[in-house]
């Protein structure tokens, strides 16, 4: 569950839209239940499309149990890809937002950083006494 809640907090980032991660759970919650007829975070939401069952027998780890397919290692490696990807979509984004702002500042100081804005710790008189 844990997991899913950092997903849907790098959807929210990724998109800057609330209605992206609820739309995604509402979906999920659907699909498991109406579609498939799967116990949705342990209930029974009543009938479906289809029914899938787990095997008797099947290990629980895989299945999820009676909680569902949400416990299952399947959704785990599932929400895990999907929040590892927003996850690098949102650090590319903002390497190229950083990039974007250093070449604006290159070219609006014809080029040269302002003393200011250089990430060295120390200022230009600073580094000359030492």
């Amino acid at each position: 569950m844990a997991v899913a809640g950092v997903m849907f907090c790098a959807l929210y980032a990724l998109t800057g839209r609330l209605w992206v991660p609820i739309g995604v759970h509402a979906t999920w919650n659907f699909a498991q239940g109406y579609l498939f007829g799967a116990a949705v975070s342990g209930g029974d939401l009543g009938g479906s499309v289809a029914v899938s069952t787990a095997r008797a027998g099947a290990p629980t780890w895989l299945t999820g149990g009676a909680f569902g397919p949400e416990a299952s290692i399947v959704a785990l490696v599932l929400v895990t890809v999907v929040t590892l990807a927003a996850l690098a979509l949102i650090r590319r984004r903002t390497h190229l937002v950083r990039r974007e702002a250093t070449h604006e500042m290159h070219s609006a100081t014809g080029g040269s950083v302002p003393e200011t804005t250089r990430l060295t710790g120390a200022t230009h008189n600073e580094r000359v006494a030492s």
